[in-house]
């Protein structure tokens, strides 16, 4: 905030600024991608958290969780009903408790 500051930049306006940013970028992305790309959003995330405690290797983690996520998303959606129900709901079901954990867990501290 000091830096900001500095610079003569109101850091409210300009953190306001960016949060809606990347919340409109995000709301594009996911319209254009459909839902199963909030696996693109949570995966990045949970990679991190495990990578924490193994050092580094977090994009491949973030492949490897991502590509596990639409697995059994699509297992789970040719199986659980006699008609296929949609991925991008089973996704839902599975990464939302997930992102709900995380932002309980660590959505208090500053991770920049």
């Amino acid at each position: 905030d000091d830096e900001i500051l500095s610079l003569g930049v109101n850091g409210e306006k300009a953190r306001f600024g960016m949060l809606a940013l990347g919340t409109v970028l995000v709301s594009i992305t996911v319209s254009i991608c459909g839902v199963i790309g909030f696996v693109g959003l949570i995966a990045p995330y949970m990679a991190r958290m495990i990578s924490r405690g193994f050092g580094g290797g977090s994009l491949k983690n973030s492949f490897l969780i991502g590509g596990t996520l639409l697995g059994i998303g699509d297992i789970l959606a040719r199986n659980i009903h006699e008609s296929e129900i949609p991925v991008g709901i089973i996704i839902s079901i599975l990464a939302c408790p997930i992102l709900l954990f995380m932002l309980h867990q660590y959505g208090g501290e500053n991770h920049a």
